[in-house]
């Protein structure tokens, strides 16, 4: 029967007849009862568990969860489309004075200036995105002269008449750059008010002849906005002829 010594681990061999009795270590004169060695068993790590396959369960569930999301996702993507690129409606003055394409449906305007003079013209207000296009127009007393600083106060006169009402009361002019628009003589101006930040005018004024058009869009809006850019470049004049007024003399 193998032994092992508690004293200084001798391995021993002990006669059958012994065991159960005492015994003298041979190595370090230990007196002992024998045990006996137990034989440790090797432990087997069981196998990893295979990969588990989705069920149908599963399946059923994730394509569900696609039918029912999908749909949502696609609505946002057309509804974000729809007001980045709104469809646009083709408009013109009663009058004939005018023909232009606005991102929605244009209700005519006729308000009267705090001078007096009359203003006509079409306009639009968007709840989504908070934005406004008009294309106002007012007639002057006379032609404008040939000065860059005649012209510039028409432009200025053109603005305080049509375009300083409800959003743009107390805006100020923050860019102003001479430009043309379809042969006409034009002044390209950003107003800013203070008071509402991230929010400002951008506003083309056209002359033709003692006629003043202002087209323009208000709001979280920027020049480079597509539906901006869209909106000015379909703006006609449908009376008068390019060029009614002269190049300004610098």
């Amino acid at each position: 029967m193998p032994a092992t010594c508690p004293t200084c681990g001798e391995s021993l061999d002990i006669p059958a007849e012994l065991a159960g009795g005492l015994v003298r270590c041979g190595a370090c004169r230990t007196v002992f009862a024998p045990t006996g060695d137990v034989p440790t068993l090797p432990v087997v790590e069981a196998d990893a568990a295979p990969p588990r396959r989705p069920t149908f369960g599963v399946w059923v569930l994730a394509l569900l969860t696609f039918a029912v999301t999908a749909p949502m996702v696609a609505g946002c993507l057309w509804f974000t489309v729809a007001l980045t690129f709104p469809e646009f409606e083709t408009a013109a003055d009663p009058d004939g004075r005018f023909a232009a394409a606005f991102p929605g449906e244009a209700v005519p305007v006729s308000r009267t200036a705090a001078d007096g003079t009359p203003v006509r013209g079409l306009e639009l207000n968007r709840e989504l995105p908070p934005e406004r296009y008009f294309v106002l127009y007012t007639d002057l007393d006379a032609e404008v002269g040939p000065s860059q600083k005649a012209q510039d106060a028409a432009v200025d006169g053109g603005i305080d008449r049509m375009v300083r009402t409800g959003m743009f009361a107390e805006s100020q002019v923050a860019q102003r750059q001479a430009t043309t628009h379809d042969g006409y003589l034009a002044t390209d101006v950003i107003l800013q008010d203070p008071d509402r930040t991230g929010e400002q005018g951008i506003v083309r004024v056209i002359l033709v002849g003692k006629r003043v058009y202002a087209i323009g869009a208000g709001g979280p809006v920027n020049p480079h906005d597509p539906r901006v850019r869209e909106f000015f470049l379909r703006f006609r004049v449908t009376a008068g002829q390019p060029q009614q007024n002269p190049i300004p003399e610098r």
